[in-house]
Formats: structure tokens, sequence, C-alpha cells
């Protein structure tokens, strides 16, 4: 005598929804995008109906959701082999990754904000110490400054890593302004006049070193400077240093044309352009 098999009790969409934390309009969502079908839909009613076993799918999408991975994406994730849906979910967590640095880096600048009255450039007046510093300087054009950052830093970094030293501070750019800190109109990345300048870039020692051409030691003396924090990339650089400029006239300062950029967080450290800090300063008269 042939047994009959027990019938599998069905669930209905709303006993299903409960059980797998989400709700009907939900399951609907994912069944038009063909993520989770009923089991059986009655072509009377239209009602829904799913298995138990549809339970871990159910959930599984759950998950990937609360990561915020699309419905599209989530649908290339079920359909994948196991070894590709590994791949697919490491790509999801990079840009995740890059999602949470750019909220850090916004909840950064909130606090920078709030800690200074909602003023986007503070001023202060600081004492630049007399350091040590290894140098490198550059004949750069206007297009190449971006480039010359990158390559400066790295050879810095680079001899540092070589002879074993260790910086004292981050490293810095100094130059010259054509004129007046608040009369550029687009400063450093659009100079009218000279076609080709010289930047000198640095990062500072704590011991005397001997020069390793083109490499250069370097010894500098105490100086009074303006200062600002910038954030984000170097194209919109030059409001800081009108608002430099601007605190400057207001607290009745001479300024000079020296002028630091110092990289506390810069392409080396991170491939996100929002996330630089660079700080301006400029030298006040000895």
């Amino acid at each position: 005598m042939l047994r009959q098999m027990p019938m599998v009790k069905l669930l209905s969409i709303g006993q299903f929804a409960r059980l797998a934390g989400l709700t009907p309009r939900m399951l609907r969502c994912y069944e038009q995008q063909g993520l989770l079908v009923p089991h059986r839909t009655d072509s009377g009613t239209g009602y829904r109906y799913y298995q138990p076993e549809q339970l871990s799918t159910a959930v599984y999408i759950r998950t990937l959701r609360r990561t915020d991975l699309g419905l599209k994406q989530i649908q290339r994730v079920l359909k994948a082999p196991m070894v590709h849906r590994l791949s697919l979910l490491q790509k999801h967590q990079a840009n995740v990754e890059q999602k949470i640095m750019v909220l850090h880096q916004a909840l950064e600048e909130l606090r920078h904000l709030q800690g200074n009255n909602a003023e986007l450039y503070p001023v202060t007046q600081a004492t630049r110490p007399t350091h040590f510093s290894l140098s490198l300087q550059l004949e750069v054009t206007i297009d190449q400054v971006d480039a010359a950052r990158v390559f400066a830093l790295h050879q810095l970094q680079k001899h540092l890593q070589e002879q074993q030293l260790q910086a004292a501070g981050p490293p810095y750019a100094q130059y010259l302004l054509p004129s007046s800190p608040g009369l550029p109109p687009s400063f450093p990345q659009r100079w009218q006049t000279p076609v080709v300048y010289p930047m000198t870039f640095g990062v500072p020692v704590e011991q005397v070193v001997l020069d390793e051409p083109p490499l250069v030691f370097k010894q500098h003396p105490e100086v009074q400077v303006l200062s600002t924090l910038h954030f984000g990339g170097y194209e919109p650089i030059h409001l800081a240093l009108q608002h430099i400029a601007l605190q400057a006239s207001q607290r009745d300062l001479q300024l000079t044309r020296h002028v630091r950029e110092v990289y506390h967080l810069h392409a080396l450290a991170t491939h996100n352009s929002n996330a630089y800090q660079t700080e301006l300063q400029v030298e006040l008269p000895s």
C-alpha cells in the first residue's frame, strides 16, 4: 500500500510576512522584481501562499536590504553561483565602506563647523615654532600643481622610509603669493602670472640630516602665522586664503606673501579627495 505524503501547510502572505519580519507590501514588491515568487497564487481570489522553506530566502533578502543593497543587485546575488555571490558581496562591502568614510567625513566637518560657531574658515593666530625639515623644490605650471603635490609627498615619504627617519609633523608645501592673499581670483589652481613658479615641499624631521639632492635639509625660524583649515579638494582653497586676508584686515594686521599648506590628510592617506584636510598658514612680518 502506498503511503500518502502529508500535505505541506502553506502560509498566507500575512503569516509569511510576520515570520519573515517583512510586510505584505514588501513581499508583493519582491514578487514583482522576481526575487521571491509565492509558491501558489489562488486564481480566483488572488491570495498568495508561501512554503515555510521560502522563509530562509525572505530573511536573506531582508538582510541584504539592511546593507543598502538595491533590489536589482540582490537579484544578481540570488542568481549567482556561491563563488560569484561572495565576489558580489565583497564588492558591495567596499561600496559600503566608502559610504561610511564619506559619512564620517561629513560628521567631522559638522563638528568642525559647530565648534567654530558655524564659521566655514575660522582664522586663528598662532606661532609656528622653529623646526628642521627635509624639502624638495619643484618648478610647476598651473596644470601640474595637483600632480606635483602627489609626486613630492611620495618622494618625501619614500626617503623617510629608506633612511628610517621619523617625521616630526605632517608634510607641507610652501610658496610665495604673486600678490596680496585677498586678490587672486582662484589660487593656487589659476594663477595669472607667473606661468611657471617654484613650490617647496617638505616634511618636518626631529634631527639634523645630510642633504641628499634633490632633497635639502633646512632649519626654519619661529614665525607668527594666521591659519585656517580647509576640508576637501584643493580647487577652492583660495577661499581659505581670502578669509585669512579678510581677518588680517579686520585685525589691522599685515601679511607677507609666504604661504604654507600643511597636509593633515592628503592623497597618500586617502583616495577620497573630499576627505582631505589642509591647513593654510600665511606668515606675519617678523
